[in-house]
């Protein structure tokens, strides 16, 4: 059993002498217990300092695998950008074909011709807009010019549209001379179906009648003619007619639309045939077919008009010049054959009242 002696109290030691190691180094109690504390205090800065490096470690880990993921990123990218770069590279390479110039999804450009090659659609129409509908302060204008021989570029022709004074549209031409086919009668004015309301003119039209570009049949005022006598013969017999057009009754009324001095083409044709001939032959009557305007898949398509019956309807028009041709030869037969007429008469009459008076 361990004996406890009494000790003093309150005993000031820090001068004592120690080693803390046992060996030849001595130092007092203070020295050492100011080591201990100096220590401690390092090994909880060096603690401190290790937890704040790890701390500084973890956030650097991090940081290099967000590097990594955004340099992973930027290379996709930097991939994806090389591959449309090629591919838009390969578009420009492709871009201008000649073979695209005016085709469905192609390009507008101007031939070797110096003529323009409008773009289509899929459905192969191409529709070309100038101006603006909505303002109808602003006229619809296409110039065009033209370089002179001397090397002065001259406005050549203008082309817009306005709205006439009856508020009618009206395309206008301004520097044009005349309007003409790109080949000698090659081109119509309207159709039977299309045709054209009214046409107002200066002068009288003219009509080919050059010597070198037709070939004579024979002449109306030889009785030897024998078809030419016979269609003279029928229309002679026709009946001037006074009538309406239908379509000016449907937008005038029957009061309003005006009267108008003509033939009628089916009375024409009964007459031609009455008399032993084929219409058909003869330029003065037509028989043309009618269409109408349709928009199949998109696009505007003519399709024949039919009857009741699904038949094709025909619609018959006059050359009123060459009839107007043949009645002054027929009223120029019947005047000579009257006057010789006149005249036999005369001379018989004149001839009773010389045997009267003698």
């Amino acid at each position: 059993m361990a004996t406890t002696y009494g000790a003093p109290n309150g005993l000031d030691l820090s001068a004592c002498s120690v080693t803390a190691t046992g060996g030849s180094t001595v130092q007092t109690l203070a020295d050492l217990g100011k080591a201990v504390a100096d220590n401690a205090t390092a090994v909880a800065t060096a603690s401190s300092d290790a937890s704040s490096a790890n701390t500084v470690a973890t956030q650097a880990g991090q940081d290099a695998a967000n590097a990594l993921t955004a340099a992973s990123s930027a290379s996709a990218a930097a991939a994806t950008a090389q591959s449309t770069a090629t591919a838009a590279q390969a578009a420009a390479a492709n871009a201008v074909q000649t073979s695209q110039a005016g085709v469905a999804n192609g390009y507008a450009a101007i031939n070797a011709n110096g003529y323009v090659s409008v773009p289509v659609g899929s459905n192969n129409n191409a529709t070309v807009i100038y101006g603006d509908g909505a303002d109808t302060s602003k006229t619809i204008q296409s110039w065009t010019q033209r370089k002179l021989s001397n090397g002065t570029t001259v406005i050549n022709a203008m082309v817009w549209g306005i709205v006439d004074s009856d508020n009618k549209s009206a395309l206008t031409l301004s520097g044009v001379d005349r309007v003409r086919p790109a080949n000698n009668g090659i081109s119509d004015l309207g159709s039977a179906g299309f045709a054209y309301g009214n046409i107002y003119s200066k002068t009288a039209v003219q009509v080919t009648s050059d010597a070198t570009q037709k070939t004579v049949i024979g002449s109306l005022a030889d009785v030897s003619y024998e078809d030419g006598q016979k269609l003279a013969a029928a229309l002679f017999g026709l009946d001037t007619c006074m009538f309406q057009l239908n379509a000016s009754i449907a937008e005038k009324g029957a009061d309003a639309a005006r009267l108008h001095a003509g033939f009628i083409a089916q009375k024409v044709q009964a007459a031609i045939m009455a008399a032993g001939l084929d219409p058909a032959k003869y330029a003065l009557w037509t028989n043309s077919p009618v269409y109408k305007d349709e928009v199949v898949d998109g696009s505007v398509v003519q399709s024949p008009v039919l009857d009741g019956e699904g038949k094709q309807v025909y619609m018959q028009m006059l050359r009123y010049e060459q009839i107007l041709c043949v009645l002054f030869e027929a009223a120029k037969a019947k005047i000579s054959a009257q006057e010789s007429a006149l005249s036999a008469l005369t001379t018989r009459v004149a001839a009773l009242e010389a045997k009267a008076g003698a």
